[in-house]
């Protein structure tokens, strides 16, 4: 059974100092360290050793008096020793050779104390370190001179006893004497639970029980270990053990498709390594890591705006180059995701460019990196980059994993179809086929079964030529002459409809002087919620932090206004949407010239969305009284008579971890404010707005109906309230009952 060893070697808690008042605090504080931050122990120990050696500790005395001191310093030299020996166990992985010189200097001395604790911490250290190095056996631990030391010691401490035997029960599953190992587990379980015990103790024996169960396929008891582990560390003393575990966690949680708990396990390692500076690589990975189970939990959003935190640590000169790269090629695929086919191509061509530098002839990566390329290529109608790059690739098809190739001919077969050349393409998706059938015909085998990542692979042998026309119609890549003639003709109509009565339109607006260029249409929706996304990322803990760089605490606020003006719904239907669509794009170019902007979006032909730099109740009022006054000119100026009712929030919404709120649920709580605006407007007549923000409130709050959770906070008071009609009681009661915008 393999064994994540440096994990086990870091939770195998250190031997526990002896309860004795004549131990500095230094020290005391650095073997905290080991299950906060183990670097800072190895730092802190290393100091104040170097003021302990000024004292030429271990020379022989030349009195009595001497002599205790002698002892007395040289036993806390051994005791420090040991300290930063654990430490370096905790913090260096397996092959690294910094735990063995410190093993060599503390053989050298140890002999120089009388104190059998001394030697027994010297003893468990020494067995920890050999253990993470390399897998042994029990029958070879047995015969080290570490082990006898230990044995033959006399515990007596509860908690040095479940040490010494937690090295034993993770030797027995090293060895897979399972059997053995589940008795020993149920008697370091139950007097790990006594209150006495200290929790990294606890958490260790859990730790091993997961493992045990985890190899005996009892995957639902064994995550319930596991995440015991995690929340028996809860606490500020073992942030660092307690990153580690949940690293593990969120890795087991993900082989089990649970992303949501895969992306809660994994938040707690990212903040956890984003606060130690030597962890910057693991601290990049994590990113990565996390972004991966947020897009298969479906938060884009949030996948994106952690990979753009990973993007600003891959181009510090002290990354690693590869892990930049996949941080490179996974931000181009998000982007992909969206559509925005620029970008994708921009960092993905530049995940690609530094896999190449790599030794090995190619990387699995640049092969994933360069078919991510290719589709980006194809869905952005780049045809010929795609075909030179699908040729390249093409060679490479022996060395290619089975999700690789299926997902390479998908792509070959799309860019035949692309040129025409369907009966090409068919032969090309027909390797599809075959290796769906010999992935039926291969038995299960092994404990878990290997997730599929072959998305939309075929089912069954049976798919025919009617299938593969049906898959290249879904990609909008098979599209025949004679349709897409007739819809240019039917543009064409539409065209020649629209301009007319646009021009119509522009004769009488002509006195009111805005530029009508439309050829830049406002952002839609999903434009609105990247721009929130972009927002959230100044959020997101950073590393190193300086005097010079702060992390801001609370950015510039902004406040984020949807307007609606209903009668457009009407205009729509009784004039047609793209006239409606042309009255919206002179409301855009009046706000530009008069009305200080910072962003437009546009929702639909109703509602729209802007960004603006005010954080003012008093001149927030006086802004809406200048906006309506705006509109109204422009609805007179084109004859037409329509209310308008706008929806208000300041930004960030929650000053405590902002960045956990998806873009969605900002959304949700602006288009409630407009919602009470509307209600506002039915009683009145008048044009109306509601500015709503919470005193307090933290993610939870707007967990699962954001809308429903806002007006229960309004009801409550936990939200404050404002208003275009200061003596106006909206019914929130009524609105919550209704629960539509």
């Amino acid at each position: 059974m393999l064994l994540d060893s440096f994990l086990l070697a870091v939770l195998i808690p250190a031997y526990p100092l002896p309860p004795s008042q004549e131990i500095p605090d230094p020290v005391r504080i650095s073997a905290m360290q080991e299950f906060t931050n183990p670097y800072k122990c190895s730092r802190n120990i290393t100091g104040y050793m170097n003021g302990l050696g000024a004292r030429d500790i271990f020379r022989k005395p030349d009195s009595e008096i001497e002599t205790d001191l002698h002892h007395v310093y040289s036993d806390l030299w051994i005791l420090s020793m040991n300290v930063g020996y654990s430490c370096h166990i905790a913090q260096d992985p397996p092959g690294n050779d910094k735990s063995s010189n410190k093993s060599e200097i503390l053989k050298t001395h140890i002999g120089d104390t009388s104190s059998g604790y001394l030697m027994s911490y010297y003893s468990y250290n020494s067995l920890r370190a050999q253990i993470s190095q390399e897998p042994v056996s029990r029958e070879s631990i047995r015969k080290l001179p570490e082990y006898t030391e230990l044995s033959k010691s006399g515990i007596q401490n509860s908690e040095e006893k479940l040490a010494f035997n937690l090295l034993d029960l993770t030797l027995m599953l090293q060895e897979n004497s399972i059997l053995d190992a589940e008795k020993l587990l149920k008697s370091v379980l139950q007097k790990s639970s006594e209150s006495s015990i200290s929790p990294h103790i606890r958490a260790a024996a859990l730790l091993q029980a997961y493992y045990l169960y985890d190899y005996a396929g009892e995957n639902e008891r064994a995550l319930g270990y596991l995440e015991d582990a995690v929340s028996v560390l809860d606490s500020p003393f073992y942030t660092y053990t307690r990153a580690l575990i949940s690293h593990k966690a969120a890795r087991a949680f993900e082989e089990e498709h649970n992303y949501k708990k895969a992306m809660y396990y994994a938040e707690i390692y990212l903040h956890t390594m984003g606060s130690i500076p030597s962890q910057s690589r693991n601290y990049l990975q994590a990113l990565i890591e996390f972004s991966d189970y947020c897009l298969l939990e479906g938060k884009t959003d949030t996948a994106f705006m952690v990979l753009r935190r990973a993007e600003g640590l891959a181009q510090s000169a002290s990354s690693d180059r590869h892990t930049a790269a996949i941080a490179y090629m996974k931000l181009g695929s998000v982007y992909a995701i969206n559509e925005r086919f620029g970008d994708a191509r921009i960092y993905t061509e530049k995940g690609c460019s530094i896999l190449r530098t790599e030794k090995e002839d190619p990387p699995k990566e640049l092969t994933d990196c360069e078919i991510g390329l290719l589709d980006i290529y194809i869905r952005g109608h780049n045809g010929e980059a795609a075909q030179n790059l699908a040729k390249k690739l093409k060679v490479r098809i022996p060395d290619m994993t089975e999700s690789q190739k299926n997902l390479y001919y998908r792509k070959a077969a799309a860019i035949e179809a692309g040129h025409r050349n369907y009966r090409d393409a068919y032969e090309i998706l027909r390797h599809v086929v075959i290796a769906g059938e010999n992935r039926e015909n291969v038995p299960a085998a092994g404990k878990k079964q290997l997730k599929d990542s072959l998305d939309s692979s075929p089912s069954s042998g049976n798919r025919d030529i009617g299938n593969v026309v049906s898959y290249l119609n879904e990609s909008y890549l098979f599209y025949p002459a004679a349709i897409s003639f007739l819809i240019f003709l039917m543009l064409c109509l539409v065209l020649i409809i629209v301009s007319n009565r646009y021009l119509s339109l522009k004769k009488k607006i002509a006195r009111l002087n805005i530029d009508q260029d439309t050829s830049n249409a406002a952002p839609d929706k999903r434009a609105f919620l990247s721009y929130i996304t972009e927002l959230r990322m100044d959020y997101i803990p950073q590393q190193n932090y300086t005097r010079k760089n702060p992390r801001p605490l609370v950015l510039d606020e902004k406040l984020i206004i949807c307007f609606s003006v209903p009668g457009f719904a009407g205009l729509s239907v009784s004039r047609g949407s793209k006239y409606a669509s042309q009255i919206m794009q002179i409301f855009f170019q009046a706000m530009k010239l008069r009305f200080p902007a910072d962003l437009l979006f546009q929702l639909s032909d109703t509602e729209f969305i802007t960004v603006q730099k005010i954080n003012s109740e008093k001149v927030i009022s006086e802004t809406m009284e200048h906006f309506f006054h705006l509109l109204e000119e422009v609805l007179d100026e084109i004859r037409m008579e329509f209310s308008v009712t706008a929806g208000i929030i300041n930004y960030p919404l929650l000053m405590n971890d902002p960045y956990r709120l998806p873009s969605e649920k900002i959304l949700e709580v602006i288009l409630t404010a407009l919602s009470g605006a509307q209600e506002i407007r039915k009683a009145t007549g008048n044009n109306a707005w509601v500015k709503i923000r919470p005193k307090s409130a933290t993610i939870s709050d707007f967990e699962g109906d954001a809308r429903q959770k806002t007006i229960d906070g309004i009801i409550k008071k936990e939200i404050h309230v404002i208003n275009s009609e200061p003596g106006f009681i909206i019914d929130w009661r009524r609105l919550d009952e209704e629960n539509k915008y």
